[in-house]
């Protein structure tokens, strides 16, 4: 992974934050990207301090709210400008509600489907800005909690033809 340019949505905390920690312990460079800038600079201070002092690997935090066509590509703008490419893009960001489903209010239901829905779209999208690169890849990352409370992940790629190989 050295070499490699990961964009992570949703990097801030929770899964995103893991699979953050995973890249760069595998010197991969992470950028990763949230609405919140305080935790997101929080967490990008907390994932440098656990490389090991011989890391190469960099942590570069962006805020970005994903549900924003323009912030979406702006990211993927400073991505590029700052490391010259993107090797891979995994989609988790997104928000969900802790209740059953009968208790979700439209309101709700139209902020969770605009965030991992249209998100996972606008990134993808903006990820087009790499048509330079055939080595770039997109991951969405899919969680589903069961009535079981067991966590289910999968993943779907390509998303955009010109993150194809």
């Amino acid at each position: 992974m050295q070499h490699q340019v990961a964009i992570v949505t949703g990097g801030g905390t929770g899964i995103g934050k893991a699979i953050a920690t995973e890249l760069l312990h595998l010197g991969c460079n992470v950028v990763i990207a949230s609405r919140e800038s305080d935790r997101l600079k929080s967490a990008a201070d907390e994932l440098k301090a656990s490389l090991p002092p011989t890391s190469q690997a960099q942590v570069t935090p962006i805020k970005c709210n994903i549900c924003n066509d323009e912030e979406a590509n702006n990211l993927v703008k400073a991505t590029l400008d700052f490391y010259g490419q993107i090797s891979f893009l995994v989609n988790n960001g997104g928000g969900q509600f802790f209740s059953p489903s009968e208790h979700i209010s439209s309101k709700g239901w139209n902020a969770v489907i605009e965030t991992k829905l249209m998100g996972a779209f606008y990134m993808c999208k903006a990820g087009k800005c790499d048509q330079s690169s055939k080595k770039s890849k997109c991951l969405y990352v899919k969680i589903i909690e069961n009535p079981g409370r067991e966590i289910v992940m999968g993943s779907e790629a390509p998303c955009h033809q010109h993150l194809l190989p």
